[in-house]
């Protein structure tokens, strides 16, 4: 972990980044040979996954047990992984480092992990998409600092309403220093751009975002190949309940780690209800009530607050 940040911060000290353009966005998957090769080689591990989550569901709050089942992922497929990157790498005609080799087989998995527990929890539940209240966020302002957020809040009815704020290098791409003073070089366009609603005596709400930029160009380039192949989309999704005054973040709180951390944390965790919600503290979509990137811009938006 603390290698691969070292070798972030210095290729962005000496500009050795590639520039933030994935021209992966703009290719049908369909017309890629590789696609049914990394299906193959993607398929047990996705089929092992499933196991898991369906019969050996680890305590949510337990992020120690969540790395590990990552690791023990990771290291029992790890020449799947290899023979993915290495079809990627064919295909975008960018090659990564050792070290970038090993983190994107770790966000890699990581990611799966997280999206196969919140299908399994949906499913459980009875969520279905065609159920959904769908809402478009309406766009309240920018705001440069936590002044300006406040600003913003005080001309808001916030009883009846959910404040969202997503960092702007996220919506409108970026290079800089994060929360944390990490590094990040991101496209944009990854605009949180719906979010569905199941009412209930809990309310599951669901983030829907375009795409999510990894902070490092070349791993973003390879995360984007490989999302397209796999899944034939980009989009990105953030699973949180609501009950009472409580909220519950699925698999996608942030633990404090901030926008440009290389890794996704999917954490689960209980919060006082509260308006304002940060839907990309992590690149990833990782989310809490707390901003961990105050020295970064913020979009902020709102939904309507919906109770049984």
């Amino acid at each position: 972990m603390t290698s691969l940040i070292s070798v972030i911060l210095a290729g962005f000290l000496i500009g050795a980044f590639l520039p933030p353009v994935s021209a992966w966005t703009e290719i049908d998957p369909g017309n890629i040979a590789e696609n049914g090769n990394i299906q193959d080689l993607f398929r047990p591990v996705d089929e092992e996954i499933r196991i898991i989550v369906k019969n050996d569901q680890p305590d949510r709050a337990d992020l120690t047990r969540y790395k590990e089942l990552e690791s023990e992922i990771v290291k029992k497929y790890d020449k799947n992984l290899d023979d993915i990157i290495s079809l990627l790498e064919k295909s975008t005609e960018v090659q990564l480092e050792d070290t970038y080799r090993t983190a994107l087989k770790e966000v890699i998995i990581g990611e799966h992990l997280g999206r196969a527990f919140d299908e399994e929890l949906m499913r459980q539940r009875g969520l279905l998409d065609e159920n959904a209240l769908i809402f478009q966020p309406q766009i309240l302002g920018r705001a440069n600092n936590q002044e300006d957020i406040d600003k913003i809040l005080s001309e808001v009815d916030r009883w009846d309403t959910f404040i969202l704020a997503q960092c702007t290098p996220d919506v409108y791409s970026g290079a800089g220093l994060d929360g944390a003073g990490l590094p990040y070089i991101v496209n944009g366009g990854n605009n949180l751009y719906e979010v569905g609603v199941w009412p209930g005596s809990t309310t599951t709400y669901q983030l829907r975002y375009y795409d999510e930029d990894h902070p490092v160009p070349q791993m973003d380039i390879q995360y984007d190949a490989f999302r397209l192949l796999y899944y034939g989309t980009l989009e990105d999704r953030a699973l949180f309940h609501v009950t009472g005054s409580q909220i519950y973040f699925n698999y996608c709180w942030n633990d404090g780690k901030t926008y440009a951390w290389p890794y996704g944390i999917h954490g689960y965790k209980y919060r006082p209800k509260t308006s304002v919600i940060y839907t990309s503290n992590i690149w990833n979509h990782d989310i809490d009530t707390y901003n961990s990137n105050p020295n970064i811009g913020q979009l902020v938006m709102s939904v309507p607050y919906i109770q049984q």
